[in-house]
């Protein structure tokens, strides 16, 4: 008889059977407003970095039930997600023995109670409103640059209730 392995119903089983770290999945909100996308600032030892809201997902949460927890953790936003995926990026570590590797899932979302986000995460250090031109000129994780300001010349458009097409990022690797 064959035996069939036992996952763990938990999150923290984050290693697979050979002892290697498992993927990591995030969801990300992609909020407009007058042009602009909403990023967070986030702090990780030396490392600064802009990042959509979001957050891991956890084990038995659908991926439109953990943006919606993150955005009201991290920022006390509530919002309505926007389905189907705008789109999905891979981050890599160039070496499989360093670094985390993690797969952020992008959804629209909208704004449905008070606007004016707040901290509610210490994680979060500042959020803005960042223009497509202003993209260029910041670290992003993952490295999806394009894809922000694809994705905001769309939705700030006259076509901003019609999706664009998903996208495939591939993989990414920031430091």
């Amino acid at each position: 008889m064959r035996r069939i392995p036992v996952i763990a119903a938990n999150n923290r089983d984050s290693r697979s059977r050979a002892g290697k770290p498992r993927p990591v999945v995030r969801a990300a909100a992609f909020i407009v407003r007058e042009g602009a996308v909403l990023l967070v600032r986030q702090k990780k030892g030396d490392a600064t970095y802009w990042l959509l809201p979001g957050g891991r997902v956890n084990h038995g949460e659908t991926l439109v039930q953990a943006v919606v927890r993150e955005l009201r953790e991290e920022l006390c936003l509530e919002v309505a997600v926007r389905t189907p995926p705008l789109g999905l990026a891979e981050n890599i570590p160039p070496h499989a023995s360093s670094g985390r590797h993690g797969i952020t899932v992008v959804f629209a979302a909208d704004i449905t109670g008070e606007d004016q986000p707040r901290p509610g995460d210490p994680a979060v250090r500042e959020y803005r409103w960042i223009t497509a031109d202003e993209l260029p000129g910041l670290t992003v994780h993952p490295p999806i640059h394009d894809l922000l300001g694809e994705w905001l010349r769309h939705l700030s458009g006259e076509s901003r209730m019609d999706p664009p097409p998903f996208r495939y990022a591939g993989p990414r690797w920031a430091d």
